[in-house]
Order: C-alpha cells, then structure tokens, then sequence
C-alpha cells in the first residue's frame, strides 16, 4: 500500500469516527426530549400544537384552511412525516438527523481554521447553550439551526478560501427558502452575508460572478418555495396561508413591539447570555476592532441583525436562543486556535482546557444522565402514562369515546389532540394568545362549535371563564370528572 492509500485510509477512518462522535452527541442531547425512544411521548406547548396540525393532514386536512396556526409550512410537513414513521416519536429520529447536520456543518466551520481536534472542542462548546435552549425539541428553530449551520460553513468557506461552486448555492438558496418556510426572523444570516458578498462582487467588478450567484441561489429557493405553494394552491389554502402566517404575523409581532428597542436587545442579550454566547460577542468585537477582515466585520453584522430579529416579539423564550448556536462557532475555532498555539509555546498542559471543558459541560451532564437512566413510566391498554395530569385525561376520553367522536380543548392544551387523536370541530385548537390578538378568533371559535358541538370538551386549567360556560349550558354537557382543575365534559 502506498503512503498516499494509507494517507486516505487514515482521514477516512478518522472522519468515520468524528461522524460517529458527532451522531452520538445529537442522541445524548435529544435524550431530554419527551419523544425520545426513553421519553414519556408527551410533547410541548409549541411541539403538541405541529403534531396536532400534522394529525389533521393524517386525516385528509389542510393547515391554514382547515386548522389554524401561524407557523411556516415547512413545519408541519416534518411533522407529518415524523408521524408517519411513527406516530409519537417519529419526529425524533427526523430531530436527530438534523441536530447531527447541525454539528457536522460547526465542525466543519471550525475545521476551516483550526485541528480536528479542536474542532470537536468547538462542536462541545458552541453546543453547551443546548442544555437550556433545547426545551424539549421540535422546535421551529431547531430546524433553522441545521439550515443556518449550513449555510453558514458555505459563507465563511466563500470569504475564507474563495470557495464556492453551482451545488453549493443551490443549497444555500435551500436552506434560506427552508427558514423563509419555518419563521421569518431566523434569515439575519442571510441578510448580512448575502449583503456581505454584494458588496464584495461589486467592489472587486465581480458582476457576471453575482449574477450567477443570485441566478442558481434562486433556484435553490424554488425548488422549496414553487412546490409548497403548489401543494397550497391545489388544495385552496393559499389565501388562508398568507392571512396566518403573513397577516397575523405582522399583527402579532406590531401587538407586542411597544416595548424600547433597546430594552429588547439588552434583555434577550441577558436572557442568553452563557459562557459560549459571552465568548462569541467578546470575540467579535475583538476581531472587528482589531483585525478588521471584512468576514469579521459581516459577522459583526450577523450578530446584530439576529439580536434584533430575536428581539422584535419581546419574548424571552429558551428556544429562541438556539439561532445563536452556529454562530459561536466562527469566533470560538479561532479562538481555540489561538490558545493552542500558545499553549504549544508555552508548553501548558492540554489539561487547561480539559478543565474549561468539564466547567461547563460537567454540571448539564450530570442532570442529562439523570433524566437518561430515569426508567420508563408504566403504559395503561391505551399505551399512555398513568401518572400525570395530561394522560390521565386522555386515557378518561378513550375508555368511552367511539372512533369518529371530537374534541375541543378550550385554553392552549393541544396535548389533549396528540394523546387522544381525536380532532376538534373547529379549527382554532388552541385559543391563547392568538384569540387575545384578534378578538374575532374566539367568536369564530364558539360559532363553529356552535354549529358543530364536540362529543367531548375539556375546559383547561384557568381558562373558565363566562364565555365557556353559557357554551356548555346551552348544549347541555355533562360534566364527568376534575382532574387538577381541568374539567372534562361529555355531550348528552
């Protein structure tokens, strides 16, 4: 064998090894999901709600126009596949397939500039945010969070070392229309460095490059956009489409944007503000003043772009901060680099950063292998967990209910729908916040059920209030149990 094969075969094992590491690294983290293959399959507010859509597309139904939520497309069309792998965890194992991307893309990111080594120390540290924004998973931005990571390694490879090809920009189009399609305001990436690569084409008279640039991103675009909105269209849900997730949106985002600006970014800077996030503002700064690359000076941009976008609804929530995972990575590799060279110099002990690693990581693993080897909760026939408040409901509602029976949950309790898998007459299955920012949701609401009243109707924990129960005195429901103040009721 020669010294060139044995070359090859070292990088390729090694490569195998780091994917391998990498994989498993995504599966530790989505331990902590509830959808896990050790998870108790009860989801989230936000996740209950995608796999509640999903369950109405199951059942031949159409988001938007038939059920109501103002999330992009791209979102429920995962969902609907997890589904069909496997009705409660199958959007897992689609979660792990994307988190492993996401780390792959950040060590490749790092790989550009330092060892692989480092690199995996970057993939460990950028991913340390995770123990706090992960919440659970099946979020809208842990599916941008793959498609950012992405284009992010194609941006910094263009600036860095001039690379880029026809593939690479389609793909980088994908990724863009792929966000366009979960949540508007996770595109500052996009904005910035695409306005980065403008410039830089029009001051080196680059312009047939540019418009190659913009012709085959356009077309990465279209091979997302062009057939959601066909599949909308043929199925009449293009108008309801826009009136969700562009018209409420905007209604949404102007109801909550009262609030200082700057008091916004400063309390969504300090809402997600650990170690790595400290080191990435640290670092930018640095490298602007100091170094001032042009890449760092886009990157600076990038970094504040995504601050306001994050900051335009007010809210603070954990999984919102996962957009700023891929971008710590840029400023950290450099940073690891930088460190080891003058530790080489020195000759201080790798240990130093051994003991940074385990700072951080070591108090989040402890409380990641807790919830691994904690043991599954015991099923009932239904296949649900007795033992808390959510399946106890569910399992009260199919020991009587008949295959084509419905259900409304009055309140935000879309868990009720995953569990239960039975569907509401309306199409508003959750009615907070959305019907406090357009009043006109929750007269919508009571007409349809009105005119098409639920077998079953469950009045959610601190959501009874008048409206509710002039609905069920006048349809005369039963009332069957209070279980923790969510009371469930039966049609006569």
């Amino acid at each position: 064998m020669t010294k060139i094969s044995k070359t090859k075969n070292r990088i390729s094992r090694e490569n195998i090894f780091i994917f391998l590491f990498l994989f498993i690294l995504a599966w530790l983290f989505l331990l902590q999901s509830p959808l896990s293959i050790i998870g108790d399959g009860e989801t989230g507010i936000d996740s209950s709600v995608f796999k509640t859509v999903a369950l109405y597309m199951q059942s031949g139904f159409m988001p938007y126009k038939d059920v109501f939520d103002h999330k992009g497309p791209l979102i429920y069309i995962i969902n609907y596949i997890g589904n069909i792998i496997n009705y409660f965890n199958g959007v897992w194992y689609i979660e792990l397939l994307f988190l492993t991307v996401t780390f792959t893309s950040i060590y490749k990111i790092a790989h550009i500039f330092t060892s692989s080594f480092n690199s995996i120390l970057t993939v460990l540290l950028s991913s340390t945010p995770l123990f706090l924004f992960l919440e659970g998973g099946n979020f809208t931005e842990e599916y941008a969070m793959t498609f950012i990571s992405v284009s992010l390694f194609i941006f910094i490879d263009y600036f860095q070392n001039n690379v880029i090809n026809k593939k690479r920009l389609i793909i980088c189009g994908i990724c863009f229309a792929s966000v366009l399609m979960l949540r508007p305001n996770m595109i500052a990436l996009w904005i910035a460095f695409c306005l980065g690569v403008l410039f830089h084409c029009i001051k080196e008279k680059e312009y047939v490059k540019l418009g190659k640039f913009l012709l085959w991103f356009l077309f990465g675009m279209a091979i997302i956009i062009i057939p959601i909105v066909i599949w909308l269209l043929i199925n009449n849900s293009f108008i309801q489409f826009w009136e969700c997730y562009i018209n409420f949106n905007l209604t949404y985002s102007s109801s909550m944007s009262e609030m200082n600006i700057i008091k916004k970014i400063l309390q969504v800077f300090f809402a997600f503000a650990r170690p790595p996030m400290i080191a990435l503002a640290i670092g930018i700064i640095f490298y602007i003043v100091f170094k001032r690359k042009f890449i760092d000076v886009v990157y600076g941009f990038y970094f504040l772009i995504e601050i306001l976008m994050v900051s335009m609804s007010g809210m603070r929530y954990g999984h919102y901060g996962m957009v700023f995972v891929p971008m710590i990575s840029y400023p950290l590799a450099i940073g690891l680099e930088k460190l080891y060279e003058k530790i080489n110099k020195k000759g201080v002990s790798i240990v130093t950063i051994s003991l940074i690693i385990i700072t951080l990581l070591l108090p989040n693993l402890t409380s990641l292998a807790k919830s691994i080897i904690t043991p599954n909760r015991p099923k009932d026939d239904f296949g649900l967990s007795n033992i808390n408040t959510t399946q106890n409901i569910s399992t009260l509602i199919l020991k009587e209910a008949k295959i084509d029976d419905t259900l409304s949950v009055y309140g935000s309790y879309t868990r009720l729908h995953v569990q239960t898998k039975l569907i509401s007459p309306s199409k508003y299955i959750y009615q907070y916040p959305i019907g406090v920012v357009e009043p006109k949701i929750l007269e919508n609401y009571f007409k349809e059920l009105d005119d098409n009243p639920p077998n079953w109707f469950v009045v959610s924990y601190g959501n009874n209030d008048e409206k509710v129960n002039e609905f069920i005195n006048k349809h005369s429901y039963i009332e069957v149990e209070n279980i923790d103040d969510n009371i469930v009721y039966k049609l006569r």
